[in-house]
């Protein structure tokens, strides 16, 4: 074994220097075919530009997708939690159990049911709103309710339920409800930095929707906690 062969046998194969074929991707097959020269050879280069190119405007695609997002602040990123101190309220409202994933439709029939018996009830809504379980799961069970300008009466025809009341983190969301994670992440956050305890149920009011919207709309979100 001559020298210059001893030397190289004793090199790592990371460490020699590698094939400019190798280095963009060429396959074995298509490096041999280049190598053989000749009609091949020019077909297999011809190929792999293509490939290349193809690559190339790829990538120039998806840096124009990155920066369309980096040019669009995210609707929820700008809510800023705030403490509220939330007064004992008795609201009328009806109950409801749906699967996470048609939450929404559910709010929805639950604002139409309540809507006819504040109706039967001569009771004008002035906002709409859901009480939620602070750990959601696959099946949640919860309550639409609706502020009144008067109080709801006492009648078995009209359920009425509790709000929490005392300290709380709210959270303002305008955009997307698709977006609403964020505004909970953030008021979770913030409850974490307080040091405080989170407690049920969670409260989404519906100031400018009458329920969650699947457009761009404003929610309330207020986490009650124990300090």
């Amino acid at each position: 074994m001559t020298r210059t062969a001893a030397t190289a046998a004793t090199i790592p194969t990371s460490c020699r220097p590698r094939s400019p074929l190798r280095a963009i991707g060429t396959g074995p097959e298509d490096i041999a075919r280049i190598l053989g020269g000749g009609e091949q050879a020019e077909a297999a280069l011809v190929e792999q530009r293509r490939r290349i190119a193809a690559e190339i405007d790829d990538r120039r695609q998806a840096l124009t997708r990155l920066d369309d997002l980096a040019a669009v602040p995210l609707p929820g990123a700008a809510a800023r939690p705030r403490v509220v101190e939330l007064a004992a309220t008795q609201v009328a409202a009806v109950a409801f159990t749906a699967r996470f994933v048609d939450l929404a439709p559910a709010i929805t029939r639950g604002v139409a049911t309540l809507r006819a018996s504040l109706r039967r009830h001569d009771l004008q809504p002035t906002g709409w709103g859901a009480l939620l379980p602070l750990d959601l799961g696959e099946q949640v069970s919860g309550h639409v309710f609706a502020r009144t300008r008067t109080d709801a009466p006492a009648s078995p025809a009209l359920a009425t339920v509790p709000l929490p009341h005392g300290p709380a983190v709210r959270v303002t969301h305008q955009g997307s409800y698709d977006e609403l994670a964020l505004a909970y992440d953030a008021a979770l956050t913030d409850v974490e930095h307080r040091r405080c305890e989170p407690i049920g149920p969670v409260i989404e009011d519906y100031p400018t929707v009458e329920a969650r919207s699947p457009d761009h709309g404003r929610v309330d979100i207020t986490v009650p906690v124990s300090l």
